[in-house]
């Protein structure tokens, strides 16, 4: 959900029968949106129809524009199996529409994607294959950079990026961490974001980026959620 001068926009994943009627969970997914940006309330309705699974929506808004919103899903893979999966993304007018194109098909499990938009540039972090990745299109053409640190998989990378600065968080694979790059000009540069002697295991659930500095939420798991600012 994305939300802006009290209006919001959600999009979600629905489990669907082939015929099109609600289904359990054994059956794929699609995604459906509800909002009330564009100054009237706009019902939940379907936004995708494919034979491939599609899930982990994520929504950034671009106020004041035609398209208000940006939409970044997985397209392929289940609840059941790690099957091919790549990344789409979406513009979205006040009427609800989209205009979708491919973003992500190199490599084979495109999943978790991240969405954040700085002006005309849209910033995007997912997980590929146990490493994260992030793009943006401040060139004209979306342009990505994979990190060496390895990621759990299935846990959703976050993004974060102001005046120029942009932090990227994700959770490492076992022992799981929260790790946290930020690019100073062209350079990447990262470091373990979790508490120092926390043995339980830690998801990274957020990042920021603000004047410079970065911050994380993490959550150890059956402890306690921590807040963690860079010094």
């Amino acid at each position: 959900m994305v939300a802006t001068g009290g209006r919001w926009w959600a999009t979600w994943r629905e489990h669907v029968r082939p015929g099109g009627g609600p289904g359990d969970e054994f059956h794929q997914t699609e995604l459906f949106q509800a909002s009330t940006i564009g100054g009237t309330y706009s019902p939940r309705e379907r936004v995708t129809s494919n034979p491939a699974w599609d899930s982990a929506p994520s929504l950034a808004l671009t106020p004041a524009t035609t398209f208000p919103a940006r939409l970044v899903w997985a397209r392929g893979g289940s609840d059941f199996e790690a099957a091919d999966a790549d990344l789409r993304r979406a513009l979205g007018d006040e009427d609800g529409d989209w205009v979708s194109a491919s973003l992500a098909t190199a490599g084979s499990q495109n999943f978790w994607p991240d969405v954040r938009v700085v002006g005309r540039t849209t910033y995007v972090t997912w997980n590929r294959d146990g490493r994260t990745v992030q793009a943006n299109n401040a060139s004209g053409t979306f342009l990505s950079h994979t990190f060496v640190t390895p990621a759990a998989q299935n846990h959703r990378p976050r993004i974060a990026v102001a005046a120029g600065q942009v932090v990227v968080g994700w959770t490492t694979q076992a022992p799981f961490r929260a790790f946290v790059a930020e690019r100073a000009g062209t350079t990447w540069s990262g470091k373990v974001a979790s508490p120092a002697g926390v043995t339980r295991l830690q998801l990274l659930t957020g990042v920021s980026a603000r004047g410079g500095t970065a911050g994380v939420s993490i959550l150890s798991l059956g402890s306690r959620l921590y807040a963690a600012t860079e010094t």
